[in-house]
């Protein structure tokens, strides 16, 4: 066979040759089936390659999500390492011990961090993280994150305050209280740390039949170019750069709580003014 013949060449040649080989009367038919079958096995062949294709790009991106979860495992287990030596030593004063056994306890708690996130991406990709619904009390939420976190924005220099949407009587609502305490704790984290001598606000307000919330902070804000995939991150091909992020897969992981909880997520921000990211969940009342 000639391989440098042309698709249509060959299947010409593949039919013309099945018609010398029958009857006139029925080489018509022949050549029908044979190009009918012929177009099918290319259709076969395009599906095959598309499927490999799929198979080598989902491939790439399993080495790039596990490389990328070794470079933010290393981080946290390298400080670790580091200062546990630090403190061995006697010469050491005591206020020196004692900022260097902080520095392991919040290297520790990154570290559980990000093997959480690791749990719970496994779950969203499998199909295996439901939504649980039950009766939350925003006012009483927001005001457990506010005194959560107050000490560390207090350590950064930030003026941190909260404000309530609803009154106290008419703030419970129905949705899943795990997830949506995730997704704000995750954007209060990053608000916090990127923000240093500023303010960082956060709140809810009902919006066109929806509860918005809201995390409002005066910090370094993100450049526009990685504003595009920065709710994708363990989706995207290549690198994971730790921009705005204590954990790169925390947004990824708010950003899929709220498809599955029915809302949305999107964020306003500028380099070097300040970031304001939203979400919305369904007001569902008890």
């Amino acid at each position: 066979m000639d391989y440098n013949k042309t698709d249509k060449d060959q299947k010409g040649a593949y039919s013309k040759g099945r018609k010398e080989k029958g009857t006139s009367g029925k080489s018509g038919e022949k050549r029908s089936s044979l190009d009918i079958s012929y177009d099918e096995l290319k259709a076969e062949n395009e599906a095959l390659r598309t499927r490999v294709d799929e198979l080598k790009k989902s491939d790439r991106l399993k080495t790039a999500f596990l490389n990328n979860i070794a470079s933010e495992v290393q981080t946290p287990l390298n400080t670790i390492t580091g200062f546990c030596a630090f403190i061995t030593d006697p010469s050491l004063s005591n206020d020196k011990r004692l900022a260097y056994i902080k520095i392991i306890s919040e290297s520790c708690d990154q570290l559980l961090l990000i093997m959480t996130d690791i749990t719970n991406i496994a779950a969203i990709k499998s199909g295996q993280e439901q939504v649980h619904i039950n009766e939350v009390d925003l006012n009483q939420l927001l005001k457990q994150l506010y005194i959560k976190y107050s000490a560390r924005a207090k350590e950064q220099g930030n003026i941190f305050k909260y404000k309530a949407g609803f009154p106290d009587d008419k703030a419970v609502v129905l949705t899943d209280k795990t997830k949506l305490s995730r997704i704000l704790s995750n954007l209060l984290i990053n608000a916090i740390k990127f923000t240093g001598q500023g303010k960082v606000r956060f709140g809810y307000d009902l919006k066109e039949g929806d509860i918005m919330f809201y995390v409002k902070d005066t910090g370094i804000g993100i450049p526009a170019e990685l504003q595009k995939n920065i709710f994708r991150r363990f989706d995207q091909d290549g690198a994971t750069d730790n921009f705005y992020c204590e954990s790169s897969l925390g947004l990824s992981i708010s950003s899929a709580y709220l498809e599955m909880m029915g809302g949305r997520i999107w964020l306003e921000s500028e380099s070097g003014r300040g970031s304001k990211f939203y979400f919305t969940i369904p007001w569902k009342k008890p």
